[in-house]
């Protein structure tokens, strides 16, 4: 269910992002995901099952992105610790945690998720690292993640969409 309000939020969001009453939706998203996310929290119980996973995971990357302070707060720190240490932080949170390190950061952030993306051995995390490059809220910086996901050398020509699509659903970078 919040996976699904979640992403019909996203699409409406995206088509009123820059419209003056932008900031007045962004504030009710923001108070239909931050009670939650607070509750579960950002470590999972022994007992927890996948679906606990998911929820985590939707609840804190939405009230992350609609601004919830806290739950910012939380993420800039893990990132600052799994750059020093990657086991560091649990994988189901990876996403979560580099998409709101980008969405909060600048271009010391961005060069460090471009390297964390080139020592990536596995496809999945590489994606993942693409995706979060494209969370930046500067539009020069979203135009080198364009810029360098055209080259073969840096982003495999089939995850060059990916790049592209992620880019294109920021409402910064949609243009």
């Amino acid at each position: 269910v919040w996976e699904d309000l979640a992403s019909n939020l996203r699409g409406f969001h995206a088509l009123i992002a820059d419209r003056p009453y932008g900031s007045q939706f962004k504030e009710f998203a923001r108070s239909l995901f931050s009670r939650p996310a607070s509750l579960v929290g950002w470590d999972a119980n022994p007992d927890e099952g996948h679906l606990d996973s998911i929820k985590r995971s939707v609840l804190l990357s939405q009230a992350g992105s609609y601004g919830d302070p806290m739950v910012i707060k939380e993420a800039k720190e893990r990132f600052a610790r799994y750059v020093s240490d990657p086991d560091s932080l649990h994988p189901d949170l990876r996403g979560v945690v580099l998409g709101l390190a980008a969405q909060e950061g600048g271009s010391e952030t961005f060069e460090t998720l471009w390297s964390l993306e080139r020592l990536a051995e596995l496809n999945e995390e590489k994606i993942r690292f693409l995706v979060a490059l494209s969370r930046f809220e500067d539009r020069g910086l979203l135009q080198e993640n364009l810029n360098r996901s055209l080259d073969d050398k840096e982003v495999r020509s089939q995850d060059t969409v990916i790049v592209v699509a992620s880019v294109a659903s920021n409402p910064v970078g949609r243009d």
